[in-house]
């Protein structure tokens, strides 16, 4: 609305024509934009279809809650910590050679 609207409005209210008192169609560019920007917002959420909203919404937490079981049935860390590496220890020879070359 800005941009589009107040902006150009209100330069060419000040500069093209010439009018009178230019602070107050500054302002009334700055207006016009302001409602302009209203008027777009009050038609967006009328159109807006807020039971698919809602679908997806209840899709995304059944998805988490589903990850989140799973992941509590299946934990990142087993109990068993000989995968884990030290970081003083030194990189696999597979990518010792990788690096050489």
């Amino acid at each position: 609305g800005y941009y589009v609207v107040g902006t150009p409005t209100a330069a060419i209210a000040v500069f093209a024509v010439g009018v009178r008192d230019p602070v107050m169609w500054v302002w009334g560019g700055v207006g016009l934009a302001m409602a302009c920007s209203s008027v777009s917002a009050v038609v967006l959420l009328v159109r807006h279809r807020f039971e698919l909203s809602v679908r997806d919404a209840e899709d995304r937490l059944r998805r988490s809650e589903s990850s989140s079981r799973r992941q509590q049935e299946e934990p990142f860390l087993s109990e068993d910590r000989s995968s884990i590496q030290d970081p003083l220890d030194p990189p696999p020879r597979r990518l010792r050679e990788s690096k050489s070359s």
